[in-house]
């Protein structure tokens, strides 16, 4: 098994597949599927990237070790924290459908960094804490879904639209008007 040339850190408050497409697109791979087979992972027993369960990170810990160099129990430990949450990741959890098998992003993040946040892959969340911004599934040039694909982090892996550059009043909105209102009052929450 090769070891990997670029061997980065998760940073704390990123999603782990938010890590994955982050490593495997620095390592010159197409995506989260790739990866898994180049590090020879036993393939997770779910259907959806966002199904991730304790058994499923403790085998992709095994296999990332070697690929990395690193101690089993520092391959993910600074996402650790997030990581453990029994009522996101554990097999017994009481809401399964909580974490999303598609990214959503904060266009002014990925702008700036390359760091996914973790809450992103939360249905329940839908502003950036940081810029108080709405995330986005679908791009908003070619409006294909987008996907855990070799260069998410830097743009719409279907089409040329890249995430630098992009003013934040080009990102659309389309939300209903209870929805504007809460999001509204959840944008003045954030700047206070």
């Amino acid at each position: 098994m090769p070891s990997f040339g670029v061997r980065p850190y998760p940073h704390p408050i990123e999603s782990l597949n938010g890590y994955l497409i982050r490593l495997a697109t620095w390592n010159g791979l197409q995506g989260i599927s790739e990866l898994t087979k180049v590090i020879e992972m036993n393939k997770p027993k779910f259907r959806n990237w966002g199904n991730w369960r304790n058994s499923d990170i403790a085998s992709l810990e095994a296999a990332l070790s070697k690929v990395l160099t690193r101690e089993e129990d520092q391959v993910l430990a600074p996402i650790a924290a997030h990581l453990s949450l029994e009522w996101m990741y554990s097999k017994k959890r009481m809401v399964e459908q909580l974490s999303l098998d598609f990214p959503r992003i904060c266009v002014q993040c990925l702008a700036d960094s390359d760091i996914m946040d973790w809450r992103w892959e939360l249905g329940t969340v839908a502003l950036c804490h940081k810029h108080c911004t709405l995330l986005i599934d679908t791009c908003f040039k070619c409006n294909r879904p987008l996907e855990w694909k070799f260069g998410l982090l830097d743009g719409c892996p279907h089409c040329d639209l890249r995430w630098k550059g992009v003013p934040v009043d080009a990102v659309p909105v389309s939300l209903t008007p209870l929805e504007m209102q809460l999001c509204q009052v959840m944008t003045e929450h954030c700047r206070v």
